[in-house]
């Protein structure tokens, strides 16, 4: 497939459409940052909040890893995936965080930093964003979300079904991207999977301020 192009300052930019989703997805999730860290007091509340500015950072640098692949090549992608592989990772730690049994959050803290050093050597040797939606699926999808069903059925969080909910529909445009679906040559799959991917990204930081301001407003009655 021929990829959009523009001419700038004597640069061939490709994929001007996506270049423009991209900075859309990391200053949404700059700004989900920004209130969740105004507002965290814990460890916990942390970790949640560099989910955010990690999936921000993936996000601007895919812009301009899209834009001038040309230029600065796979090098520059690889370094937008291994955002993306930190931000699953600090969502891990958030979540691993809630655990009651220290023995047991000891052993989820050193698993999931061995699976971000695993993943990214083998994303770094192989050069494939597969890799990438893999970790996303694992990390995200079969590890927090049952994490966050099961604190909802005996803790009966609510907010934990909106992070769950983001997730899972997350999954859209992540199969849509496997399947190679095409809108033109200026309106591509990577266009309307960031958009579609902010919206999912919403959800999630609606569960996570959820949970946050609720466990401030109870430390504050105690």
């Amino acid at each position: 497939m021929n990829k959009a192009s523009i001419s700038l300052f004597h640069l061939q930019i490709l994929e001007p459409s996506t270049f423009i989703s991209d900075i859309a997805l990391g200053i949404a999730c700059l700004l989900f940052y920004r209130y969740l860290k105004s507002i965290s007091e814990s460890k916990t509340h942390r970790y949640y909040a560099l989910f955010f500015i990690f999936m921000s950072f993936s996000g601007f640098i895919g812009a301009f890893a899209h834009a001038l692949y040309l230029y600065t090549g796979k090098p520059l992608q690889y370094i937008g995936w291994l955002m993306t592989g930190i931000s699953v990772y600090a969502m891990e730690m958030g979540t691993f965080s809630g655990f009651s049994n220290s023995k047991m959050k000891k052993i989820s803290f050193r698993l999931s930093m061995g699976k971000l050093f695993i993943i990214s050597i083998i994303t770094m040797i192989y050069m494939n964003f597969l890799l990438v939606k893999i970790n996303l699926v694992f990390g995200l999808l079969l590890i927090v979300s049952p994490i966050l069903l099961f604190q909802y059925f005996t803790l009966g969080l609510k907010y934990n079904l909106y992070i769950v909910a983001g997730i899972v529909l997350a999954l859209i445009p992540a199969v849509l991207h496997s399947l190679k679906v095409e809108f033109g040559s200026y309106i591509n799959t990577n266009d309307f999977n960031h958009y579609f991917l902010i919206i999912c990204l919403f959800f999630v930081f609606i569960g996570l301020r959820g949970i946050i301001e609720s466990e401030i407003a109870e430390s504050k009655e105690c």
